[in-house]
């Protein structure tokens, strides 16, 4: 079934499957979608407003440049919505989200806006975030491994401790007191 263009709004989807499913250009307002599996289904240019997304299992199921605003998404794996070797990345914008203990695994990242957007327990492993922004947000818990950092914006984030050697850094904008913590990774002590 394909759904173009529709507004979809207050839809509560809970322990269910659904499938072969199409979703383009549609608006999606106010809805819930918790531990759901999604087969053999698409969302390509889809707005999502004040939704709530817990632990969804994708198989075969494949996202492109939806927007996302205010929306609370916990236990996603980004990748699993993408096609192999596909330019185009799941999202476009996401605007201040809860995105918590989130995946983000080879996936090109570059300019996204997280700001304000609590990434708590998130991991952003593999992907090239150069001149992603995240300032003021939250990221508690979640772990930068093996990414391209280059002229990221983490002014003004908060609870961040990352391995600068375990990431491609240069021009990363930092700022005071948040940065001392870079120095945790290194066993350094400081009085």
């Amino acid at each position: 079934m394909i759904t173009e263009c529709e507004k979809i709004q207050k839809k509560i989807v809970e322990n269910t499957i659904l499938e072969k499913l199409s979703f383009i250009d549609c608006e999606f307002d106010h809805c819930e979608f918790s531990e759901v599996k999604l087969e053999g289904c698409l969302f390509k240019n889809c707005v999502f407003r004040n939704c709530t997304f817990l632990n969804l299992n994708f198989n075969n199921t494949y996202g492109s440049s939806n927007d996302f605003y205010n929306c609370v998404m916990v236990g996603i794996i980004w990748d699993n919505l993408m096609k192999p070797e596909s330019i185009f990345q799941p999202f476009d914008v996401i605007e201040k989200c809860t995105l918590r203990y989130n995946s983000f695994y080879k996936m090109d990242l570059r300019k996204r806006n997280f700001t304000g957007c609590d990434l708590s327990g998130s991991m952003f492993e593999r992907c090239n975030l150069s001149e992603a922004m995240f300032a003021e947000a939250c990221l508690r818990e979640a772990v930068f491994d093996d990414n391209n950092l280059t002229g990221t914006d983490f002014r003004n984030a908060k609870e961040y401790i990352m391995d600068v050697r375990k990431n491609f850094i240069k021009g990363t904008k930092f700022s005071m007191p948040e940065a001392v913590s870079l120095l945790l990774a290194m066993n350094i002590v400081i009085d």
